[in-house]
């Protein structure tokens, strides 16, 4: 995972590991706020084919608009 950040912050951290993950933010090397903001950028880049066949496939995009009319019960 690449975390981007200003310079003043130190800058891009490349992390490699969950390991490392794990020490740089226990160290406090790493902000909260700067691993939000990567593991979303992150799993944004992850759906995003999933989103665009939704979006270009006529079955499948049928079957989102199907999904998007059940109503949930309790």
């Amino acid at each position: 995972i690449t975390v981007e950040r200003p310079d003043k912050f130190g800058g891009k951290l490349n992390i490699h590991s969950f390991l490392e993950l794990e020490k740089f933010y226990s160290d406090k090397q790493l902000h909260p706020q700067d691993l939000k903001q990567a593991v979303t950028k992150l799993l944004n880049d992850l759906i995003e084919p999933v989103r665009k066949h939704f979006e270009t496939d006529p079955e499948a995009k049928t079957l989102l608009e199907k999904v998007k009319t059940y109503q949930v019960t309790r």
